[in-house]
């Protein structure tokens, strides 16, 4: 292969990696973002929902759901 061809490809395999390095961060960004407003989404729920008590009521009523749910699907 002539050097000045090899030389481009050299460039533009440089030049690739760049871009494939740069778009695999931005995706790590986006992703660490999203986890992020998701996190911060649900403590604004959690805040609104337990109003100063220590835990949330609708806990309460999952539980029940969840026993009832086993009662019904239970193989006894």
């Amino acid at each position: 292969m002539p050097m000045k061809l090899q030389k481009s490809s050299l460039l533009y395999q440089r030049i690739r990696e760049i871009i494939e390095s740069v778009r695999a961060g931005a995706a790590r960004s986006v992703n660490m973002s999203q986890v992020l407003a998701y996190w911060l989404i649900g403590r604004e729920i959690v805040e609104e929902e337990q109003k100063e008590q220590k835990r949330a009521g609708y806990g309460e009523n999952l539980l029940a759901c969840s026993q009832a749910w086993n009662q019904m699907f239970s193989t006894r």
